[in-house]
């Protein structure tokens, strides 16, 4: 592994802990620019809870996201990598996600956006939150997917 895939791991793995440490005082705005990354620095992030397809233990990733017409809007880009990411692909073990918006949290259905005119005018905003989408979309053969997650109800917790 790379000395900067290390370090981002490790950014990633600190982001998450002071984030569920503080309960969303600290962590909601990241700078990106801390780990090398392209394009604007400070970004909003959330915390998606899913449950490990495989391991079935609840694992929580902090992701990038925007806020689209009630939904929050996740981007399974995983940088540039051919696969989808792991959490991606733990969305399919409940009907159900719950997430962390800086202190307040909640719990609603998932969708991943299918038609092509969705996605496009989705993309498209998303691109206006992180530019740097755009870069890795041209570098993999697959459609980067769009999550919306409907904030149906406020919860206690992750």
């Amino acid at each position: 592994m790379s000395k900067l895939m290390e370090e981002r791991q490790d950014f990633v793995g600190q982001h998450t802990r002071e984030y569920l440490a503080t309960k969303g005082a600290k962590g909601h705005i990241v700078n990106l620019k801390d780990i090398g990354a392209p394009g604007p620095g400070y970004m909003a992030t959330l915390l998606l809870k899913t449950i490990g397809r495989k391991s079935g233990n609840p694992l929580i990733v902090p992701l990038l996201y925007g806020f689209y017409r009630g939904d929050f809007v996740i981007v399974g880009s995983k940088g540039a990598a051919v696969e989808h990411p792991a959490w991606f692909y733990n969305l399919e073990s409940s009907p159900e996600v719950t997430i962390q918006v800086a202190t307040q949290y909640f719990r609603g259905p998932w969708r991943i956006v299918e038609s092509d005119e969705e996605h496009d005018r989705i993309w498209a905003f998303m691109l206006d939150i992180y530019p740097q989408y755009a870069k890795y979309q041209e570098q993999v053969e697959r459609r980067i997917p769009l999550v919306l997650v409907t904030p149906r109800e406020e919860v206690d917790s992750l």
